[in-house]
């Protein structure tokens, strides 16, 4: 599991692949606060979407909009994805 790519890694270049990467980073931007109540609706939601194979995934999501640090890495990896 060490030699794994992170997933954000693969999110970016599926993004990228449909076009979708500079829409979402400027939605993530403008959510601000209100990824909190988004991380929390999540939260409550997981029992209903997840199984035990995509729970990581779930997880690394939930990062995104909960850590400032990880929002602004995972950000940065769409730009810098859409403009290759």
């Amino acid at each position: 599991m060490v030699n794994e790519p992170h997933p954000w890694v693969a999110w970016a270049d599926n993004l990228q692949r449909w076009g979708l990467a500079q829409p979402l980073a400027v939605l993530l931007e403008a959510l601000g606060p209100f990824r909190w109540l988004v991380a929390q609706f999540l939260y409550g939601s997981l029992p209903l979407f997840t199984t035990p194979s995509t729970s990581s995934q779930w997880q690394a999501i939930l990062r995104v909009l909960e850590d400032e640090t990880a929002h602004r890495e995972f950000i940065n990896l769409l730009l810098e994805e859409s403009r290759q």
